[in-house]
C-alpha cells in the first residue's frame, strides 16, 4: 500500500550505507475532502454566486474541480445540474450548510435544513429573561403621621 523510493543521487553522495528514504502513497490511497460550495461571482455591491465543487483547501475564489451551476440571490435564480450533483455526492462531495439549504428549498435533494450561521452573542448585555427579575408587589406604606 504505501512505496518508498530511494534516492539513488543522495545514496552515491553519502556513500552506500546512508539513503534517503521519500515517501510516495499510491494514487488510490490519495483521499481529497470535496466541498460544494459557492463561490463569489458580480459586480460590487451586486453578488452572484457560482455552485462549485473545490477540494476543502483550495481558495475560495481559487480553482476548482467542477461548475455545477450558479445562484443569483437578487432575482432569486437558481440553477444547477441535478445529476451532476447527484453524481458528486455519491461521490464523497459534501455540501456547505448554505448550498445544502438551498439544494433542499430547490427540491435537488431531500433531508433536513442545516444552520449556516448563529448572530454572535453581545458582551455585557444580559439577555431579557434574566434582566427582567420577577418584581414582588408591597402595599404602600404611611411613613407620614398626621399631626
Amino acid at each position: 500500500l504505501l512505496s518508498f523510493v530511494i534516492s539513488k543521487s543522495y545514496g552515491r553522495f553519502l556513500g552506500s550505507r546512508l539513503k534517503k528514504l521519500t515517501f510516495h502513497p499510491s494514487p488510490s490511497t490519495i483521499l481529497f475532502m470535496l466541498k460544494m460550495r459557492l463561490q463569489r461571482r458580480g459586480k460590487k455591491n451586486y453578488a452572484t454566486y457560482r455552485i462549485v465543487v473545490a477540494e476543502h483547501t483550495a481558495p475560495i475564489k481559487g480553482r476548482f474541480i467542477d461548475d455545477l451551476g450558479y445562484y443569483n440571490p437578487h432575482d432569486k435564480k437558481f440553477v444547477v445540474d441535478a445529476e451532476k450533483v447527484s453524481a458528486w455526492i455519491e461521490k464523497g462531495a459534501q455540501a456547505s450548510p448554505t448550498v445544502h439549504n438551498l439544494l433542499i428549498n430547490h427540491k435537488v435533494i431531500k433531508g433536513e435544513k442545516k444552520l449556516s450561521w448563529r448572530p454572535k452573542k453581545k458582551e455585557g448585555v444580559e439577555e431579557p429573561a434574566k434582566a427582567a427579575a420577577p418584581v414582588a408587589e408591597t402595599t404602600p406604606t404611611e411613613d407620614k403621621k398626621e399631626e
